[in-house]
Protein backbone atom coordinates (compact mmCIF):
# COMPACT_ATOMS: atom_id res chain seq x y z
CA UNK A 1 0.00 0.00 0.00
CA UNK A 2 1.23 3.39 -0.75
CA UNK A 3 2.31 5.44 2.14
CA UNK A 4 2.66 9.14 1.82
CA UNK A 5 3.91 11.04 5.25
CA UNK A 6 6.85 13.60 5.87
CA UNK A 7 10.39 13.75 7.59
CA UNK A 8 10.89 15.59 11.11
CA UNK A 9 12.20 18.66 9.34
CA UNK A 10 9.71 18.63 6.36
CA UNK A 11 11.67 16.73 3.57
CA UNK A 12 8.24 14.55 2.04
CA UNK A 13 8.56 11.00 1.49
CA UNK A 14 6.12 8.66 -0.52
CA UNK A 15 6.46 5.07 -0.81
CA UNK A 16 5.26 2.42 -3.46
CA UNK A 17 5.80 -0.99 -2.81
CA UNK A 18 5.01 -3.25 -5.65
CA UNK A 19 4.90 -7.19 -5.74
CA UNK A 20 6.91 -9.97 -7.93
CA UNK A 21 9.55 -7.50 -9.03
CA UNK A 22 12.91 -7.46 -8.56
CA UNK A 23 13.75 -3.65 -9.10
CA UNK A 24 13.54 -0.68 -7.25
CA UNK A 25 12.96 3.13 -8.82
CA UNK A 26 14.23 5.79 -6.83
CA UNK A 27 13.66 9.46 -7.36
CA UNK A 28 14.97 12.57 -5.89
CA UNK A 29 12.47 15.46 -6.81
CA UNK A 30 13.25 19.41 -6.41
CA UNK A 31 10.31 21.70 -6.36
CA UNK A 32 12.65 24.25 -8.76
CA UNK A 33 13.04 24.96 -12.21
CA UNK A 34 12.33 27.57 -14.81
CA UNK A 35 9.72 29.27 -13.16
CA UNK A 36 12.50 30.09 -10.14
CA UNK A 37 14.88 31.84 -12.51
CA UNK A 38 14.99 35.03 -14.44
CA UNK A 39 16.00 37.02 -17.25
CA UNK A 40 19.54 37.16 -16.10
CA UNK A 41 20.21 33.58 -14.93
CA UNK A 42 17.66 31.93 -17.54
CA UNK A 43 18.65 28.30 -17.77
CA UNK A 44 20.85 27.86 -14.36
CA UNK A 45 17.59 25.07 -13.50
CA UNK A 46 18.85 22.64 -16.05
CA UNK A 47 22.72 23.86 -16.01
CA UNK A 48 22.41 22.49 -12.23
CA UNK A 49 20.59 19.35 -12.95
CA UNK A 50 24.29 19.18 -14.92
CA UNK A 51 26.67 20.10 -12.80
CA UNK A 52 25.55 17.59 -9.79
CA UNK A 53 27.03 14.89 -12.32
CA UNK A 54 30.05 16.68 -12.39
CA UNK A 55 30.96 15.74 -8.61
CA UNK A 56 29.97 15.55 -5.25
CA UNK A 57 30.91 15.63 -1.62
CA UNK A 58 31.52 11.99 -1.61
CA UNK A 59 31.54 11.27 -5.22
CA UNK A 60 33.89 13.62 -6.58
CA UNK A 61 34.46 12.72 -10.33
CA UNK A 62 31.88 11.67 -12.73
CA UNK A 63 34.06 8.24 -13.15
CA UNK A 64 33.30 7.79 -9.11
CA UNK A 65 29.71 8.28 -10.02
CA UNK A 66 29.12 5.36 -12.13
CA UNK A 67 29.01 3.04 -9.39
CA UNK A 68 25.55 2.81 -9.85
CA UNK A 69 25.99 1.65 -13.31
CA UNK A 70 28.55 -1.34 -12.18
CA UNK A 71 25.39 -2.56 -10.62
CA UNK A 72 23.41 -2.82 -13.87
CA UNK A 73 21.10 -0.26 -13.17
CA UNK A 74 20.64 3.36 -14.53
CA UNK A 75 20.48 6.73 -13.31
CA UNK A 76 19.07 10.19 -15.18
CA UNK A 77 17.42 13.50 -14.71
CA UNK A 78 15.90 15.96 -15.96
CA UNK A 79 14.32 19.59 -15.75
CA UNK A 80 11.09 21.38 -16.22
CA UNK A 81 9.35 24.58 -15.77
CA UNK A 82 8.70 23.58 -12.04
CA UNK A 83 11.10 20.92 -10.57
CA UNK A 84 13.67 18.98 -11.40
CA UNK A 85 14.18 14.94 -10.90
CA UNK A 86 17.10 12.45 -10.38
CA UNK A 87 16.19 8.77 -10.55
CA UNK A 88 17.89 5.59 -10.80
CA UNK A 89 16.45 2.03 -11.55
CA UNK A 90 18.49 -0.24 -9.71
CA UNK A 91 18.22 -4.05 -8.75
CA UNK A 92 16.51 -4.63 -5.38
CA UNK A 93 18.79 -4.94 -2.82
CA UNK A 94 20.90 -1.36 -4.12
CA UNK A 95 18.94 0.82 -2.61
CA UNK A 96 20.75 1.93 -0.39
CA UNK A 97 23.61 2.41 -2.73
CA UNK A 98 21.19 4.65 -5.03
CA UNK A 99 20.23 6.74 -1.82
CA UNK A 100 24.10 7.45 -0.70
CA UNK A 101 24.76 8.79 -4.44
CA UNK A 102 21.64 10.19 -5.37
CA UNK A 103 21.62 12.44 -2.05
CA UNK A 104 24.82 13.30 -2.26
CA UNK A 105 24.84 14.85 -5.84
CA UNK A 106 21.68 16.91 -4.49
CA UNK A 107 22.93 18.09 -1.23
CA UNK A 108 26.23 18.32 -1.68
CA UNK A 109 27.75 19.14 -5.39
CA UNK A 110 31.26 20.42 -5.47
CA UNK A 111 29.96 22.59 -8.56
CA UNK A 112 33.46 23.09 -9.13
CA UNK A 113 34.07 26.61 -11.45
CA UNK A 114 36.43 24.80 -13.89
CA UNK A 115 34.22 21.77 -14.30
CA UNK A 116 31.27 24.47 -14.94
CA UNK A 117 33.42 26.33 -17.56
CA UNK A 118 33.42 23.01 -19.75
CA UNK A 119 30.16 21.72 -19.18
CA UNK A 120 29.21 25.42 -20.41
CA UNK A 121 30.07 24.51 -23.92
CA UNK A 122 27.75 20.82 -23.93
CA UNK A 123 24.79 23.23 -22.76
CA UNK A 124 25.53 25.67 -25.47
CA UNK A 125 25.60 22.57 -27.86
CA UNK A 126 22.30 21.43 -26.47
CA UNK A 127 20.77 24.86 -27.39
CA UNK A 128 22.42 24.86 -30.79
CA UNK A 129 20.63 21.38 -31.54
CA UNK A 130 17.50 22.84 -30.05
CA UNK A 131 17.32 25.63 -32.23
CA UNK A 132 18.12 23.03 -35.11
CA UNK A 133 15.52 20.82 -34.80
CA UNK A 134 12.19 22.66 -35.91
CA UNK A 135 9.85 20.13 -34.10
CA UNK A 136 11.31 20.95 -30.38
CA UNK A 137 11.66 24.86 -31.24
CA UNK A 138 7.94 25.16 -32.61
CA UNK A 139 7.11 23.56 -29.26
CA UNK A 140 9.15 26.32 -27.16
CA UNK A 141 7.72 28.36 -29.26
CA UNK A 142 4.38 27.97 -28.39
CA UNK A 143 5.08 27.91 -24.60
CA UNK A 144 6.81 31.26 -24.46
CA UNK A 145 4.78 33.08 -26.96
CA UNK A 146 1.68 33.22 -24.31
CA UNK A 147 3.20 34.14 -21.09
CA UNK A 148 4.79 37.83 -20.29
CA UNK A 149 8.40 37.24 -19.42
CA UNK A 150 8.30 33.69 -20.45
CA UNK A 151 11.75 31.76 -19.92
CA UNK A 152 12.87 28.42 -21.70
CA UNK A 153 14.34 25.85 -19.61
CA UNK A 154 17.51 25.87 -21.80
CA UNK A 155 18.09 29.24 -21.73
CA UNK A 156 19.59 31.54 -23.76
CA UNK A 157 22.79 31.72 -25.24
CA UNK A 158 23.58 35.15 -23.58
CA UNK A 159 21.98 34.13 -20.00
CA UNK A 160 24.00 30.56 -20.11
CA UNK A 161 27.32 32.71 -21.13
CA UNK A 162 26.73 34.88 -18.22
CA UNK A 163 26.53 32.17 -15.29
CA UNK A 164 29.02 31.50 -12.92
CA UNK A 165 29.71 29.44 -9.64
CA UNK A 166 27.90 32.03 -7.49
CA UNK A 167 24.56 32.41 -9.19
CA UNK A 168 24.43 28.23 -8.88
CA UNK A 169 25.35 28.83 -5.57
CA UNK A 170 23.01 30.88 -4.67
CA UNK A 171 20.25 29.54 -6.56
CA UNK A 172 21.21 25.64 -5.30
CA UNK A 173 20.92 27.67 -1.78
CA UNK A 174 17.76 29.34 -2.46
CA UNK A 175 15.57 25.97 -3.59
CA UNK A 176 17.66 23.03 -2.49
CA UNK A 177 15.88 22.46 1.02
CA UNK A 178 13.78 20.24 2.69
CA UNK A 179 10.66 22.25 1.55
CA UNK A 180 10.82 21.53 -1.85
CA UNK A 181 12.62 18.12 -1.38
CA UNK A 182 10.55 14.84 -2.14
CA UNK A 183 11.94 11.18 -1.71
CA UNK A 184 10.00 8.44 -4.28
CA UNK A 185 10.76 5.11 -3.88
CA UNK A 186 8.43 2.61 -5.79
CA UNK A 187 9.10 -1.34 -6.64
CA UNK A 188 10.61 -4.00 -4.07
CA UNK A 189 12.58 -2.38 -1.44
CA UNK A 190 12.86 -2.77 2.90
CA UNK A 191 12.09 0.20 4.77
CA UNK A 192 14.51 2.69 3.67
CA UNK A 193 17.26 4.65 5.96
CA UNK A 194 15.59 8.08 4.58
CA UNK A 195 16.67 10.10 7.96
CA UNK A 196 20.45 8.92 7.49
CA UNK A 197 20.73 11.34 4.45
CA UNK A 198 17.74 13.75 4.92
CA UNK A 199 17.02 14.27 8.48
CA UNK A 200 19.81 16.22 9.21
CA UNK A 201 18.36 18.99 7.12
CA UNK A 202 17.54 22.19 8.66
CA UNK A 203 13.72 22.80 7.59
CA UNK A 204 12.63 25.40 5.15
CA UNK A 205 9.95 27.30 3.42
CA UNK A 206 8.72 27.21 0.48
CA UNK A 207 8.68 30.28 -2.00
CA UNK A 208 4.79 30.38 -3.52
CA UNK A 209 4.90 31.41 -7.58
CA UNK A 210 2.93 33.89 -9.21
CA UNK A 211 0.72 32.75 -11.94
CA UNK A 212 2.33 33.52 -14.79
CA UNK A 213 0.71 36.01 -16.91
CA UNK A 214 -1.70 35.18 -19.87
CA UNK A 215 -1.34 37.47 -23.41
CA UNK A 216 -4.72 37.50 -25.14
CA UNK A 217 -5.32 35.87 -28.04
CA UNK A 218 -5.87 35.04 -31.12
CA UNK A 219 -2.15 34.96 -31.64
CA UNK A 220 0.51 33.92 -34.27
CA UNK A 221 4.23 33.75 -33.73
CA UNK A 222 6.48 32.28 -36.97
CA UNK A 223 9.75 31.68 -37.03
CA UNK A 224 11.00 31.51 -40.76
CA UNK A 225 13.04 28.66 -42.08
CA UNK A 226 13.20 28.78 -45.81
CA UNK A 227 15.08 26.27 -45.87
CA UNK A 228 12.80 23.61 -44.29
CA UNK A 229 11.04 20.94 -46.03
CA UNK A 230 7.93 21.43 -43.96
CA UNK A 231 6.17 23.91 -41.53
CA UNK A 232 6.35 22.10 -38.03
CA UNK A 233 2.87 23.30 -36.52
CA UNK A 234 1.75 23.83 -32.52
CA UNK A 235 -1.66 24.93 -32.30
CA UNK A 236 -3.31 24.91 -28.99
CA UNK A 237 -3.75 27.33 -25.87
CA UNK A 238 -4.60 27.40 -22.06
CA UNK A 239 -6.03 24.95 -20.24
CA UNK A 240 -6.08 24.44 -16.65
CA UNK A 241 -4.07 23.02 -13.20
CA UNK A 242 -3.49 20.00 -12.30
CA UNK A 243 -5.96 19.99 -9.46
CA UNK A 244 -8.82 20.95 -11.91
CA UNK A 245 -11.51 18.05 -11.55
CA UNK A 246 -12.12 18.75 -15.55
CA UNK A 247 -8.99 17.06 -15.68
CA UNK A 248 -10.55 13.68 -15.57
CA UNK A 249 -12.60 14.68 -19.19
CA UNK A 250 -9.95 16.39 -20.88
CA UNK A 251 -7.83 12.99 -20.84
CA UNK A 252 -10.67 11.38 -22.88
CA UNK A 253 -11.43 13.82 -24.68
CA UNK A 254 -7.70 14.22 -26.19
CA UNK A 255 -7.92 10.13 -26.91
CA UNK A 256 -11.05 11.24 -28.79
CA UNK A 257 -9.12 13.85 -31.10
CA UNK A 258 -5.21 11.15 -30.80
CA UNK A 259 -4.92 7.85 -29.69
CA UNK A 260 -2.76 5.71 -32.55
CA UNK A 261 -4.91 5.48 -35.95
CA UNK A 262 -8.10 5.90 -34.02
CA UNK A 263 -8.27 9.24 -33.07
CA UNK A 264 -10.40 11.93 -34.85
CA UNK A 265 -7.22 14.16 -36.01
CA UNK A 266 -5.25 11.35 -37.70
CA UNK A 267 -8.51 9.81 -39.45
CA UNK A 268 -9.38 14.03 -40.72
CA UNK A 269 -5.88 14.65 -42.19
CA UNK A 270 -4.16 11.72 -43.01
CA UNK A 271 -6.50 9.02 -43.58
CA UNK A 272 -9.18 11.01 -44.94
CA UNK A 273 -7.10 13.93 -47.19
CA UNK A 274 -3.65 12.77 -46.60
CA UNK A 275 -2.29 16.59 -45.55
CA UNK A 276 0.23 15.40 -42.64
CA UNK A 277 2.31 12.10 -42.06
CA UNK A 278 1.69 12.02 -38.40
CA UNK A 279 -0.31 13.86 -35.79
CA UNK A 280 -0.58 14.26 -31.97
CA UNK A 281 -2.68 16.40 -29.36
CA UNK A 282 -2.73 16.48 -26.10
CA UNK A 283 -2.40 18.17 -22.94
CA UNK A 284 0.57 19.42 -20.24
CA UNK A 285 -0.68 20.70 -16.54
CA UNK A 286 0.87 22.14 -14.00
CA UNK A 287 0.62 23.01 -10.29
CA UNK A 288 -1.63 26.57 -11.05
CA UNK A 289 -2.06 26.43 -15.10
CA UNK A 290 -1.77 24.10 -18.32
CA UNK A 291 -1.71 24.05 -21.67
CA UNK A 292 -3.71 21.89 -24.43
CA UNK A 293 -1.89 21.82 -27.83
CA UNK A 294 -2.12 19.89 -31.22
CA UNK A 295 1.00 19.25 -33.10
CA UNK A 296 2.26 18.12 -36.76
CA UNK A 297 4.68 19.01 -39.46
CA UNK A 298 2.83 19.70 -42.96
CA UNK A 299 3.59 20.90 -46.52
CA UNK A 300 3.59 24.83 -46.71
CA UNK A 301 0.52 24.54 -49.42
CA UNK A 302 -1.42 22.76 -47.28
CA UNK A 303 -1.08 24.45 -44.38
CA UNK A 304 -4.27 26.48 -44.76
CA UNK A 305 -5.97 23.55 -45.17
CA UNK A 306 -4.76 21.55 -42.13
CA UNK A 307 -5.66 24.55 -39.33
CA UNK A 308 -9.44 24.47 -40.96
CA UNK A 309 -9.79 20.71 -40.64
CA UNK A 310 -8.10 20.62 -37.40
CA UNK A 311 -9.98 23.90 -36.08
CA UNK A 312 -13.63 21.76 -37.51
CA UNK A 313 -12.37 19.13 -35.28
CA UNK A 314 -12.16 20.87 -32.56
CA UNK A 315 -15.37 22.56 -32.73
CA UNK A 316 -17.18 19.53 -33.75
CA UNK A 317 -16.26 18.49 -29.83
CA UNK A 318 -18.24 21.61 -28.93
CA UNK A 319 -21.53 21.72 -30.71
CA UNK A 320 -22.12 17.57 -30.68
CA UNK A 321 -21.81 15.14 -27.76
CA UNK A 322 -20.22 12.15 -28.45
CA UNK A 323 -21.98 8.63 -29.56
CA UNK A 324 -22.38 6.62 -26.30
CA UNK A 325 -19.41 4.14 -28.48
CA UNK A 326 -16.99 6.41 -28.99
CA UNK A 327 -17.10 7.89 -25.32
CA UNK A 328 -16.64 4.11 -24.06
CA UNK A 329 -13.77 3.59 -26.35
CA UNK A 330 -12.05 6.71 -25.49
CA UNK A 331 -12.45 5.74 -21.59
CA UNK A 332 -10.68 2.32 -22.63
CA UNK A 333 -7.89 4.51 -24.63
CA UNK A 334 -7.16 6.35 -20.83
CA UNK A 335 -7.75 3.32 -18.29
CA UNK A 336 -5.74 0.65 -20.19
CA UNK A 337 -2.50 2.62 -20.09
CA UNK A 338 -2.87 3.59 -16.70
CA UNK A 339 -3.51 -0.66 -16.33
CA UNK A 340 -0.04 -1.13 -17.88
CA UNK A 341 1.98 1.54 -15.93
CA UNK A 342 1.00 -0.59 -12.94
CA UNK A 343 3.64 -2.82 -14.59
CA UNK A 344 6.87 -0.20 -14.04
CA UNK A 345 8.01 1.29 -10.94
CA UNK A 346 9.66 4.39 -13.12
CA UNK A 347 5.82 4.84 -14.27
CA UNK A 348 4.63 4.61 -10.91
CA UNK A 349 7.30 6.18 -9.15
CA UNK A 350 6.80 9.58 -11.30
CA UNK A 351 2.51 8.90 -11.16
CA UNK A 352 2.48 9.59 -7.55
CA UNK A 353 5.83 11.77 -7.01
CA UNK A 354 4.14 14.66 -9.53
CA UNK A 355 1.00 14.20 -7.31
CA UNK A 356 2.90 14.72 -4.17
CA UNK A 357 4.45 17.85 -4.94
CA UNK A 358 1.99 19.54 -6.58
CA UNK A 359 -1.59 17.86 -5.33
CA UNK A 360 -0.25 16.32 -1.92
CA UNK A 361 -4.24 16.90 -0.45
CA UNK A 362 -5.39 14.18 -2.88
CA UNK A 363 -3.03 12.02 -4.13
CA UNK A 364 -5.01 9.22 -6.01
CA UNK A 365 -4.17 5.68 -6.98
CA UNK A 366 -4.95 4.15 -10.29
CA UNK A 367 -7.76 2.58 -9.01
CA UNK A 368 -9.32 5.66 -8.12
CA UNK A 369 -7.85 7.81 -10.97
CA UNK A 370 -9.33 5.27 -13.31
CA UNK A 371 -12.62 5.34 -11.24
CA UNK A 372 -13.14 8.95 -12.07
CA UNK A 373 -12.46 8.55 -15.84
CA UNK A 374 -14.95 5.87 -16.03
CA UNK A 375 -17.36 8.47 -14.52
CA UNK A 376 -16.81 11.47 -17.54
CA UNK A 377 -19.81 11.93 -19.36
CA UNK A 378 -20.65 12.74 -23.10
CA UNK A 379 -21.58 16.45 -21.62
CA UNK A 380 -18.50 16.40 -19.32
CA UNK A 381 -16.23 16.56 -22.50
CA UNK A 382 -18.75 18.61 -24.61
CA UNK A 383 -18.07 21.45 -21.58
CA UNK A 384 -14.83 21.35 -21.32
CA UNK A 385 -14.29 21.37 -25.10
CA UNK A 386 -16.96 24.49 -24.58
CA UNK A 387 -14.11 26.14 -22.00
CA UNK A 388 -11.01 25.30 -23.92
CA UNK A 389 -11.87 25.84 -27.70
CA UNK A 390 -11.74 29.28 -27.64
CA UNK A 391 -11.04 32.07 -30.20
CA UNK A 392 -9.33 34.09 -28.10
CA UNK A 393 -7.83 30.55 -26.59
CA UNK A 394 -5.96 29.79 -30.13
CA UNK A 395 -1.78 30.24 -30.43
CA UNK A 396 -0.72 28.98 -33.51
CA UNK A 397 3.24 28.54 -33.43
CA UNK A 398 4.90 27.78 -36.78
CA UNK A 399 8.52 26.84 -37.79
CA UNK A 400 9.40 26.38 -41.17
CA UNK A 401 9.27 27.83 -44.95
CA UNK A 402 6.41 30.37 -43.83
CA UNK A 403 6.71 34.40 -44.05
CA UNK A 404 6.05 36.47 -41.09
CA UNK A 405 2.83 38.11 -42.05
CA UNK A 406 1.64 35.14 -44.24
CA UNK A 407 -0.86 34.43 -41.73
CA UNK A 408 -3.50 36.63 -40.48
CA UNK A 409 -5.00 35.99 -36.63
CA UNK A 410 -8.52 36.12 -38.40
CA UNK A 411 -7.77 32.21 -39.37
CA UNK A 412 -7.88 31.50 -35.95
CA UNK A 413 -11.51 31.69 -35.72
CA UNK A 414 -13.93 28.85 -33.88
Amino acid sequence: MMQFYKLDNGVRVILVPIAGIQSVALGIYVRAGTRDETAENNGVAHFLEHMVFKGSKNYPTPESLMVLESTGGFKNAGTSQEYTMYEAKLPSDKLDLGLSVLSDIVLYPLLNSEALENEKKTILEEIKRRNDQSEELVVENFYTMRYKNALTTLGTVKSVKSLHRDRFVSFWQKNYNTANLLICISGKFNKPELEKYFGHLPSAQQISWSKPEIIPGPMINIIERPADQQVQMTLGGEAFAMTDPRRFALSVLFRVLDFGLSGRLFKATRIDRNLVYNIHAGADLDSDHGSWLVMAGVSHQNLKELLEVILKELKLLKDEPLEDSELADAKEKVRVPLLFSLESPLSQMEWYAQQALFRPQEILTHAQAIEKVMAVTAEDIQNVARDLFTTNNLYLSLVGPVKNGELHDTILKI
